[in-house]
């Protein structure tokens, strides 16, 4: 029973936490618009280019084994997607 309870800590932590950090990211690269907005975005351009394994083993073998650090490390390379929807979603400024 216990595994199962931390699945889903592990699971909905991650997923909460990086559609915050994904909506706020998009949102804020969004706002800003002009050449504001490509810096951010190209951050997530670039994260995009690098395979999540090669991001989460790193950090996964460097830190402390805790479920916070877990839901940490899969937010690391889980709000990307969410950034890349919210920026598209809310759309480009006004000119």
């Amino acid at each position: 029973m216990l595994g199962g309870q931390v699945s889903l800590e592990v699971g909905i932590g991650a997923a909460v936490l990086s559609s915050i950090v994904g909506a706020a990211w998009g949102a804020a690269a969004c706002f800003a618009g002009g050449a504001l907005d490509s810096v951010p975005m190209r951050l997530v351009d670039s994260v995009y280019a690098i395979p999540p394994i090669l991001l989460v083993l790193p950090m996964g073998s460097k830190f402390v084994p805790r479920t916070w650090m877990l839901i940490m490390v899969i937010s690391v390379v889980s709000w990307v997607p969410t950034a890349t929807l919210s920026y598209l979603g809310l759309g480009p400024p006004p000119p």
